[in-house]
């Protein structure tokens, strides 16, 4: 009777940690709850290429004013008394350039120096003041002169002089410039002129004119 006893207590106390073993033994199932993926890492946006800087145009200095001179030489063409002569005209002119009013002015000093149909040898010279207007590679100028006419007598060969006054004009085209600004030009001119040579004689005095035109070439610096 003592055996059966103590086997129902064995039974009651396996009966009784039975549930708290199988808890222990048994691990717990994973959760149902599906399990999103790894969220791929986040990335900086790309920036937008940058477009490439501008160079800030370096501004144009306005011309300014500067010495200007030039030197001609060409054929000259005179005519007093109906008599005509032929020769070379020298030229220089010695002033200042004002870009900005497109004008240039200056002093002008030059030499004729002629021969007429019948053998006469001639010369002038003239010392006066120029203004010319420009405008791209056109010029047009004006002045005044006075000077003196020499004409060398066929009988004696001694010189008779006379004083002279006059005007003048003249237009140029530039052939080939030195410079950007045109300032320093290779340049053509075609010139005219009127002067007074008065004529005295014992009496009385006359104003006689000389005429004269010409072209040339020329340096402008």
């Amino acid at each position: 009777m003592r055996r059966d006893h103590a086997t129902a207590v064995l039974a009651a106390m396996l009966f009784a940690t039975g549930p708290a073993l199988a808890e222990d033994a048994v691990p717990p199932l994973p959760s149902a709850t599906p399990v999103s993926p790894a969220a791929p890492p986040a990335t900086m946006p790309l920036a937008a290429p940058s477009a490439p800087a501008r160079e800030t145009p370096t501004p144009r200095r306005p011309p300014t004013d500067r010495f200007a001179w030039s030197l001609e030489a060409g054929y000259a063409y005179q005519n007093m008394y109906s008599t005509p002569s032929n020769g070379v005209d020298l030229l220089a002119v010695i002033g200042a350039s004002f870009p900005r009013g497109h004008v240039r002015v200056g002093g002008v000093i030059g030499a004729t120096f002629s021969t007429t149909t019948s053998g006469v040898h001639t010369s002038t010279t003239s010392l006066g003041a120029l203004a010319e207007w420009y405008l791209g590679p056109v010029r047009l100028g004006c002045g005044a002169r006075f000077g003196t006419l020499d004409v060398v007598r066929a009988t004696d060969g001694s010189v008779f002089v006379n004083l002279t006054a006059g005007i003048f004009a003249r237009a140029s085209m530039d052939l080939f410039a030195f410079d950007k600004e045109g300032s320093g030009a290779l340049f053509v001119v075609a010139k005219a002129g009127l002067d007074t040579v008065p004529t005295f004689t014992s009496d009385t005095s006359v104003a006689t004119g000389l005429y004269s035109m010409g072209g040339a070439v020329g340096a402008r610096f």
